[in-house]
């Protein structure tokens, strides 16, 4: 299926898509689509030093270059909407964007210049980016949420070049392409792909199609609603939304109040739990509340809870280890944080366990 479009297509155009063009060296390819082997560039120049740094399919390593999760780009680090489509999690997830996409944008950049495929681009990362802020709380990168964007570009030039959806829906290799985004979606149900981010860049792909091939009187209107249709849903995404988010809206207050020197609203906002799923977040910021009113006895009393309820996660013994060390528990904190080491060997948890020891050299080491 021929992935050309043009900037001015007409009302009509006969049934049928156009011959493949002839194949080209890469050379060629890259020359006529600068901007596509750039953007494949800087991917594999990012997973490079990320994977240099750690491990990109861990969250700690995806989080410190610029991965894309809601309680982090609601806590004012925006710039991860942005950043998150030139990470991507392991090599194969980087080969694969990186193969099809240079392919898809190195089309799109031919048909509708440089400039333009640039704004298509980033602007469907991004609000593809904040569609998976809105609709999940997951830790999200890659570059796939902006090439959603342009296959939704390009559906709907053809579309607006076949004159009518009679005409668009019985060429058969679009309806052979429809139905593989179907399934491509349908796969993501079950193996973790971020539909979120896929709808997100698909939608407004198709509305930047919509606004770019206007007739002459009305791209002006059509500009005007891209944008702001834009800028709702990158506003959308900063905040938790009534409704939608109630319990992370209330988690968002409480961890604010916390961050504002006010622990006693946080212990307040945090006595009615929220549902299992956000449950222990709720309690580690009960946790930290009352260690910072020096409330240790009531600060292990959450944290044991923390551990009954996930007794693989790490960060339950992380947060009962620094409420044993307020109690004066030397011992048993030590033990909580190697059991965080254990389970989660994140820099922070090997952090505090180097921090007690260095503070008790003459303490017995929990091996």
């Amino acid at each position: 299926m021929s992935l050309e479009a043009e900037t001015d297509p007409p009302a009509a155009r006969p049934a049928g898509l156009p011959p493949a063009p002839p194949k080209q060296s890469l050379v060629e390819i890259v020359r006529r689509a600068p901007m596509s082997a750039l953007i494949v560039a800087i991917n594999v120049a990012v997973f490079v030093v990320a994977e240099r740094a750690g491990d990109t399919t861990k969250t700690e390593t995806l989080v410190r270059f610029g991965a894309v999760w809601r309680q982090l780009v609601w806590h004012g680090q925006y710039w991860r909407l942005a950043t998150s489509m030139f990470l991507h999690i392991g090599l194969v997830h980087l080969v694969w964007n990186s193969w099809m996409g240079f392919r898809i944008s190195a089309v799109a950049e031919g048909a509708i210049g440089r400039g333009r495929f640039i704004a298509l681009y980033l602007l469907s990362g991004i609000l593809a980016a904040a569609t998976s802020v809105i609709g999940h709380d997951a830790v999200s990168a890659g570059a796939s949420g902006a090439l959603f964007g342009l296959i939704g570009w390009r559906l709907v030039a053809l579309r607006m070049r076949l004159g009518s959806f009679k005409a668009f829906t019985s060429t058969p290799g679009i309806r052979q392409e429809l139905v593989w985004i179907a399934i491509w979606f349908a796969l993501g149900t079950f193996t973790g792909f971020d539909n979120y981010a896929h709808a997100g860049g698909l939608v407004f792909g198709s509305l930047f199609a919509w606004m770019l091939y206007a007739p002459a009187g009305r791209k002006r209107i059509r500009l005007v609603v891209t944008a702001v249709a834009a800028m709702a849903g990158v506003a959308l995404s900063l905040r938790p939304l009534p409704l939608i988010h109630a319990q992370d809206r209330l988690l968002f207050k409480a961890q604010r109040a916390l961050d504002q020197g006010d622990p006693r609203t946080t212990v307040a906002l945090t006595e009615s739990l929220p549902a299992p799923s956000r449950r222990g977040h709720a309690r580690e910021l009960r946790v930290e509340a009352f260690l910072r009113l020096g409330q240790a006895k009531d600060a292990l009393e959450a944290a044991e809870q923390m551990v009954v309820e996930g007794p693989g996660d790490g960060r339950a013994y992380l947060v009962r280890g620094r409420a044993r060390m307020l109690g004066g528990d030397l011992t048993g904190a030590e033990a909580d944080f190697v059991k965080a080491v254990e389970l989660d060997p994140t820099p922070w948890a090997q952090q505090n366990l180097d921090w007690l020891r260095s503070h008790r050299p003459g303490a017995p080491r929990v091996p």
